[in-house]
């Protein structure tokens, strides 16, 4: 049996997303690499401390991803953030990347002096613009990451079936509200900035009915204005920028 059909079939059966990361963990150390880390985000986090909605990480590394939590790394993660960009698997010595983000440097320094000397970022994407990442990495004593290499797409499907069973046993807090089409309308030209009274004359309703509309999505999206109702529904992909 392969690696990756023992994967499946062991991760299958798993019943928290402790035990399928445990499982995807145990995977990667057979294909030779060293740690590995989820990051699972919060697509409508509002303050850094709910930027993620799980990290996992090999257990003999969690001290580095306290730290980079402490230090709300995952905001300057300079190969994270390529890899989200290009939808491409980044090294985090991804030159252009380092020149756009270069304050990640120091981050990566502590990551070197701690004996992990090559990593990769696999960007993640889910159903309702939950995106994740897997970060992997190797100790210098195992050698550089090579992301072209034929393993690394195993990897990529491990990770993504990692990510859509973490992502459907996680309960979602926010779960998507559902807005009717003329509460979305609404909200689109509020965006743009427009006032209740254009509102009405361009939907040809009432200016009343569009403060009702208004108040619907206030509390649908749990927000008190108008501002955070757009920045609400904009961040859930309710609207369009």
């Amino acid at each position: 049996m392969s690696i990756l059909e023992d994967y499946l079939k062991t991760t299958n059966k798993a019943k928290t997303p402790e035990e399928i990361f445990e499982h995807f963990d145990s995977a990667i150390k057979k294909m030779g690499y060293d740690v590995a880390g989820y990051f699972l985000l919060n697509p409508i986090a509002t303050d850094n401390s709910k930027l993620h909605k799980a990290v996992l990480i090999t257990e003999s590394a969690q001290h580095l991803a306290d730290e980079y939590l402490t230090q709300n790394a995952s905001q300057i993660d300079a190969s994270q953030i390529w890899a989200g960009k290009t939808g491409k698997i980044t090294s985090w010595y991804e030159q252009e990347a380092l020149d756009k983000y270069p304050q990640y440097e120091p981050f990566l320094k502590y990551l070197h002096e701690n004996d992990l000397t090559s990593g990769a970022s696999i960007p993640l994407y889910g159903i309702g613009n939950e995106m994740g990442y897997l970060d992997l990495a190797k100790r210098r004593s195992s050698g550089p990451i090579d992301i072209s290499a034929p393993e690394i797409l195993t990897v990529r499907l491990m990770a993504y079936h990692m990510h859509e069973r973490i992502r459907s046993l996680i309960k979602n807090e926010t779960q998507l509200p559902q807005l009717s089409p003329r509460e979305r309308e609404v909200l689109q030209w509020v965006m743009v900035g427009k006032s209740d009274s254009v509102i009405a004359d361009i939907m040809m309703i009432s200016e009343h009915t569009v403060g009702t509309y208004i108040k619907r999505c206030h509390q649908k999206l749990n927000v008190s204005n108008r501002v955070a109702a757009v920045v609400k529904a904009l961040n859930l992909g309710l609207i369009s920028p």
